[in-house]
């Protein structure tokens, strides 16, 4: 063995230098303290990355959805993903009252109206939504343990409709799963959302977007009802006014239906509303069930291709079940507005004729807040319904008002066969064969 201390200066001296240049710092770089201290601060960079979009999106959640229930405009940003935005809002403002509906209850149904009895009411009214939504929006929005009153209003297409969802439904932003059970890890799931590209996409574009004219023209209010100015810009643009708006939406639903025949009750909307029905007496709410106007003419659509027989059909559902809900201890009451009267006959003008815009639709299918107002006028104010316009539905009197509304809408079809020519004209041209 060579005793180290025997060996020369010069040669221990040559030896170090011969030993390459990067083994002492890697022995340095990989010492136990070096190797901490990378791995410290390689999580950091992980866990501060993710950190940092949720907190992001938060931020731009926070500011696009107010909802302070107040009349004042949300950001024009909202209506980019209403039903992310408006399952936000609810949990904010927890309302004591909400209106759920499509998107006829979305424009018609004021919030601010002084009929409401418990506030603050939120609009959930959402454009194209579906039963299983509407349960859904309920048993998220009672989560909070603060709601008592709930209305309610729909149409034909809330039974015929075959989607489920849609596209913008995000099952994240819920706190309650299918069953109504509220979810344990709620908070994660939305935090997950929030990690989500479609969440970040939506919250660059709601920070730095350009927003558009027809967005700040057509806004949705921070209690959650959206304005109808949209509708009102595009009879100003149309070559034949409002009536050309009647006549285009009139047109989309012809061309929707195959041979001119309306949609039949897809089943499993029968269930959704059965649960809907089951989760709001489990739950203690004072539900009213509306059964919302539409147009002369979209009544006529449905005189002529069958749908006429579907609504009879679902006004009978809906009294049956509501009535097997009330016998155990439910608080629900139906009311109907879909047949004929007075403010579903009006005509829109037409360019250059002195009288002003329709003042109860928009156009065939959505009415506007002074028709809704008179809804609202009698359900939750009392006031008498005139004829069968607002008449509270019961197994008693459901066959005598159905004959009554069918009988009312063919005479006055028969006193009108202009009118009825023209969507029969339409209905040969538009419907998919």
């Amino acid at each position: 063995m060579v005793d180290a201390s025997h060996v020369p200066e010069d040669l221990a001296l040559r030896s170090e230098a011969t030993q390459p240049a990067g083994v002492d710092a890697w022995a340095r770089v990989a010492s136990p303290a070096a190797t901490r201290r990378f791995l410290v601060v390689f999580l950091a960079i992980v866990l501060a990355l993710p950190g940092a979009i949720i907190l992001f999106d938060y931020e731009v959640q926070e500011r696009v959805v107010v909802a302070d229930g107040s009349a004042r405009p949300e950001s024009w940003a909202f209506n980019e993903l209403p039903r992310v935005s408006k399952a936000f809002a609810v949990t904010r403002l927890e309302p004591e009252t909400i209106i759920i509906g499509n998107s006829r209850a979305n424009y018609a149904y004021r919030p601010d109206h002084a009929g409401w009895s418990g506030a603050p009411v939120y609009n959930f009214g959402i454009n194209g939504a579906t039963l299983y939504e509407y349960r859904r929006f309920l048993s998220h929005t009672a989560a909070s343990g603060r709601l008592r009153q709930v209305f309610l209003s729909f149409d034909l297409a809330a039974f015929t409709s075959q989607q489920r969802t849609r596209d913008d439904f995000v099952e994240a932003m819920l706190v309650t799963d299918e069953k109504g059970r509220r979810k344990p890890l709620a908070g994660l799931d939305r935090m997950l959302y929030w990690l989500s590209l479609d969440a970040l996409r939506f919250s660059i574009f709601a920070a730095w977007g350009d927003s558009k004219e027809e967005q700040e023209r057509d806004r949705t209010r921070r209690d959650g009802l959206r304005d109808g100015a949209g509708f009102l810009d595009r009879a100003a643009a149309d070559p034949d006014g409002q009536r050309g708006v009647f006549r285009g939406v009139d047109q989309r639903l012809a061309a929707s239906l195959e041979h001119c025949r309306s949609e039949p009750i897809f089943e499993p909307n029968r269930e959704q509303f059965r649960a809907l029905i089951d989760d709001a007496r489990r739950l203690g709410l004072s539900l009213d069930i509306v059964i919302d106007p539409v147009h002369i003419r979209r009544l006529m659509i449905y005189w002529l291709t069958g749908g006429w027989d579907v609504y009879e059909q679902i006004k009978r559902e809906v009294v049956a079940t509501t009535d097997r809900a009330r016998a155990a201890g439910a608080q629900i009451r139906v009311f109907d507005f879909s047949g004929l009267s007075d403010y579903i006959v009006e005509l829109p003008a037409a360019p250059g004729e002195p009288q002003p815009l329709a003042r109860y639709f928009f156009e065939s299918s959505h009415f506007t807040p002074a028709l809704g107002d008179r809804i609202l006028d009698g359900v939750l104010a009392g006031r008498p319904a005139e004829g069968d316009f607002g008449i509270e539905l019961t197994p008693e009197n459901l066959d005598q008002v159905l004959a009554r509304q069918r009988a009312a809408i063919g005479a006055w079809i028969a006193a009108n066969p202009d009118r009825l020519s023209e969507i029969a004209d339409l209905l040969a041209r538009d419907c998919r064969n």
